[in-house]
């Protein structure tokens, strides 16, 4: 090989070791977003719904932030922030994390989860709305809205 042919080859061996690495980070907090979710969702159904959770619920609040920040298009990382902060009387983020969720990948549950928000906000028209879009998309879901909202 002469020396044009290394001046092309070493650049492009340097280019894609480069683009390998970003791949195998990328994949790494992937990884690690799904096992953070797992972990919060395992740990979050399990704690009593009464102000004993808290210290946990913000404890996981915090691993969720971090799994939205390592995997920033995990529809699962973006219910699990937004159904944390519903838990801690948050409805606003909630419908930030769900809003993000939505855009990642609408389905009927993302729209059944903002109508809980609204509904925590204390917007019974805004909850309607939403409960009707999922119930367009998904009419099983049906059972999961609240008598208040009916």
């Amino acid at each position: 090989m002469g020396v044009t042919g290394r001046r092309i080859l070493l650049p492009a061996l340097a280019l894609l070791v480069v683009s390998l690495a970003g791949e195998l980070v990328h994949a790494s907090n992937v990884l690690r977003a799904s096992r953070i979710v797992r972990a919060v969702a395992l740990t979050t159904g399990a704690l009593p719904r009464d102000a004993s959770a808290q210290p946990a619920l913000r404890h996981n609040l915090a691993l969720a932030i971090e799994a939205v920040r390592l995997d920033p298009d995990s529809l699962a990382a973006a219910q699990a922030l937004g159904s944390i902060y519903l838990l801690l009387n948050r409805p606003a983020d909630a419908t930030d994390a769900y809003r993000r969720a939505l855009a990642l990948q609408p389905a009927a549950e993302i729209y059944m989860d903002l109508g809980h928000a609204a509904l925590a906000a204390g917007d019974t028209a805004q909850a309607r709305q939403r409960y009707a879009r999922a119930l367009e998309l998904d009419t099983r879901l049906a059972v999961q809205i609240p008598v208040a909202a009916r």
